[in-house]
Formats: structure tokens, C-alpha cells, sequence
């Protein structure tokens, strides 16, 4: 066996020996996590509100209507933030969505 194929066989060897050591770690982690969780009876409202924790934020903001439409994908767009790349350097006006008759 050629030494590339035999170093791309133990690479894949390695590959899975690190896949699993991984998923051992992983379970032995929450396996305590959950152990310290039940101890102490800690609400998973008290984990997010924690500092360093995730904190849920509120859109005040709301969502704004589609401006404009791709009409080969139907992918839409507000015309705020970052333009999609279907629309990136083109002219807006033929791809406007027409505003419903009041």
C-alpha cells in the first residue's frame, strides 16, 4: 500500500476515534451539568438570566413588508440591511413588488 493511502486510511482511523471521544465527553459533560442542575434546583429561566448566559431579546422593530421579489427564486426583500445577492448591482425598479390597490 502506497504510504498516501495508508496515512488517508489512518486519518479516517483518527477521524472516528475523535468522533467518539468527543461524544464521551460531550455526555460525560452533561451528564454532570444536569447532576449540578438538579443539586442545586436551578431553573433553566435562572441559566438564561445568568451573566454570560443567552438573554432573549425583543424585536422592537417589527417586520417590515417585501419591497422587492426575485422573480425567478420568489425570494423576497424589505430593501433594509444588506442586499441579497440576486438584487446586488442590478436596478431595483424591475424587480419592485407592485403595492396592493387601496
Amino acid at each position: 500500500m502506497s504510504s498516501y493511502l495508508k496515512l488517508k486510511t489512518e486519518l479516517a482511523a483518527l477521524d472516528l476515534q475523535i468522533d467518539i471521544a468527543l461524544a464521551r465527553e460531550k455526555a460525560a459533560a452533561i451528564r454532570e451539568i444536569q447532576a449540578k442542575i438538579e443539586e442545586w434546583c436551578i431553573p433553566l429561566r435562572d441559566l438564561q438570566q445568568a451573566p454570560g448566559g443567552r438573554q432573549s431579546r425583543v424585536s422592537t422593530a417589527g417586520t417590515q413588508e417585501p419591497k422587492y421579489r426575485d422573480p425567478s427564486s420568489r425570494a423576497t426583500w424589505s430593501g433594509r440591511g444588506r442586499a441579497p445577492g440576486w438584487l446586488a448591482g442590478k436596478d431595483r425598479t424591475a424587480f419592485e413588488i407592485a403595492s396592493p390597490a387601496s
